[in-house]
């Protein structure tokens, strides 16, 4: 029941409760239910990446990010947010929303110092318009890059 809370999977299983679970996990043979994504291209993630985002997300812990050429320090990860068969990162660099695909992501390095979650930062990475725009983030980050740099902008390296 906590992973299907916490994950945002509770909503697709009416009247979700302790025994519907328990019935779900445990019954003998095929599954009585199956979520089906549709035939969106998925991506190839890194189990160790998201192993170690998940713990960072967790432990409220700043990382640096490097691949496809690219390097980010000093992110702030909220959250590993899948939508449409690709998983991203959402969190802050620097008072900018960020949302980078994880597929891009090759190595992560943990720092030793935390943060503090910022519940502006929050609302806004669990808006559905937010999430919507998830694989558009880094054009409309681009396009809001000409103007004026303000806190919570989008950060459009990558």
């Amino acid at each position: 029941m906590t992973f299907a809370r916490q994950s945002g999977v509770e909503s697709l299983f009416p009247g979700l409760d302790g025994h519907l679970v328990s019935s779900l996990l445990s019954g003998p043979g095929e599954s009585p239910c199956l979520i089906w994504q549709g035939e969106s291209a998925q991506t190839i993630t890194d189990g160790g990446v998201f192993t170690q985002l998940v713990n960072a997300v967790q432990e409220c812990r700043k990382v640096t990010l490097r691949g496809n050429g690219c390097s980010h320090t000093d992110i702030a990860p909220y959250r590993l947010v899948l939508h449409a068969g690709n998983w991203y990162l959402t969190g802050a660099h620097q008072a900018r929303i960020i949302a980078l695909p994880l597929a891009d992501i090759r190595v992560v390095t943990l720092h030793p110092d935390s943060f503090t979650p910022d519940a502006t930062v929050r609302a806004i990475l669990s808006r559905p318009d937010f999430l919507q725009a998830l694989p558009h983030f880094r054009f409309i980050g681009e396009v809001l890059s000409g103007f004026v740099p303000e806190p919570h902008q989008p950060i459009t390296e990558g």
